[in-house]
């Protein structure tokens, strides 16, 4: 009898993945070929693996399917002559991600832009203030948290329910409770501590970085919501906002300053970098960009160059973080940029030899999005 991911005693820490689950098109797979099978998701590959280390017979993943680890077969759960091979493939510990994950550092950035009066009327205030400045974190808090009391605990539980239940709705109920088990399983951290907008345990904050750092539905779905003006409600800011809150935290602690420049590979067309050269631009979801210039620029036709320092700003003025240490992906060397923090137009120029576009930012806190809360509160 198949069974559901079970809920973990301790709190999962990133670890390096040493083995990958595949499976194949047909019911043939021989021990050499991984490159030419079909490899599991991230949390797939996390369900089958805990259940092969548990000793289970099956296990269940999204789409109606049964993983038989006794016989190494993945089968339609409706009808089990749906049959795939399945194979455990070690993995070398010598390797490194040369190449970044395209859906993660090669997939569109959507710039704010001020709200018209329409929108405004048709919406709350709240959400047209996400979809001029991208600051969900924000939103939430004064919404949900401000002056009401919560433990840590509470957005920690919040969190984990708002998976679920857009697990759910996307047809990914396995994969939603395996992420809202790893966030309950750190929950304790956070019994009897007060919420608040820039300081929560760290076992907490670091957990909901690792997540969002695997391939999922959900990292997918919190990012479209960001994006995307139509994918803002007021039931996604109850749903996505309590994880939004923890990792803005995470982000927003006193990180070591240095990192000073990161890249970003874009597909651009003439009109949409010509967003990217306005005088100041807003980035509105959690943005992923690299340290490594060189893998960046194995996406798109267009490289932005953005520079961090800021010669006035204060010891605790951060635009993002260095969160490799804490990622599924390590070698990625990502750095990442919360929501609502703007950058200033400083230049282009175009590189003949590698056939880019190269576009300079620099952020400025001067004018960033703690500055504009007055529009807000």
């Amino acid at each position: 009898m198949s069974t559901p991911a079970s809920t973990p005693s301790t709190p999962m820490l990133p670890y390096t993945q040493d083995f990958q689950w595949c499976r194949t098109s047909t019911t043939e797979l021989s021990s050499g070929d991984q490159e030419q099978s079909q490899k599991y998701s991230d949390i797939e590959n996390e369900i089958i693996e805990n259940g092969y280390n548990g000793k289970k017979t099956e296990v269940e993943i999204d789409g109606g399917y049964v993983i038989d680890l006794h016989r190494k077969l993945q089968y339609k759960k409706d009808d089990p002559s749906q049959q795939h091979r399945i194979e455990r493939f070690q993995l070398s510990r010598d390797r490194r991600n040369v190449h970044l994950r395209t859906e993660r550092f090669g997939s569109p950035v959507t710039l704010g832009a001020p709200t018209s009066s329409s929108q405004q009327s048709n919406n709350m205030k709240d959400i047209a203030y996400v979809m001029k400045h991208g600051s969900l974190p924000s939103v939430y808090f004064f919404q949900a948290v401000y002056h009401k009391d919560k433990k840590v605990a509470d957005i920690v539980e919040e969190a984990a329910q708002g998976i679920v239940k857009e697990g759910k709705a996307q047809e990914k109920l396995h994969e939603a409770q395996w992420l809202s088990q790893q966030l309950l399983a750190v929950k304790h951290f956070g019994d009897n501590v007060p919420a608040k907008f820039t300081e929560n345990p760290c076992k907490i904050t670091e957990t909901c970085i690792y997540l969002f750092t695997k391939n999922s539905f959900w990292y997918e779905l919190f990012n479209r919501t960001l994006r995307e003006a139509t994918a803002i409600t007021p039931e996604r800011i109850e749903t996505v906002g309590p994880f939004a809150l923890l990792l803005h935290t995470h982000l927003f602690k006193d990180h070591p300053r240095d990192t000073e420049t990161v890249y970003r590979g874009l597909g651009l067309n003439d009109e949409q970098r010509k967003e990217f050269m306005k005088t100041k631009i807003v980035f509105t979801a959690f943005t992923s960009t690299s340290r490594n210039r060189t893998a960046a620029e194995m996406f798109g036709n267009t490289l932005l160059i953005m520079n961090l320092k800021d010669d006035h700003m204060s010891k605790r003025d951060q635009c993002g973080a260095n969160i490799s240490h804490l990622s599924h992906f390590p070698d990625e060397e990502e750095f990442l940029i919360w929501p609502g923090r703007i950058f200033h137009f400083t230049g282009y120029e175009y590189d003949d030899r590698n056939s880019k576009h190269v576009i300079y930012l620099s952020w400025s806190n001067s004018d960033d999005l703690f500055n504009l809360q007055s529009d807000y509160v």
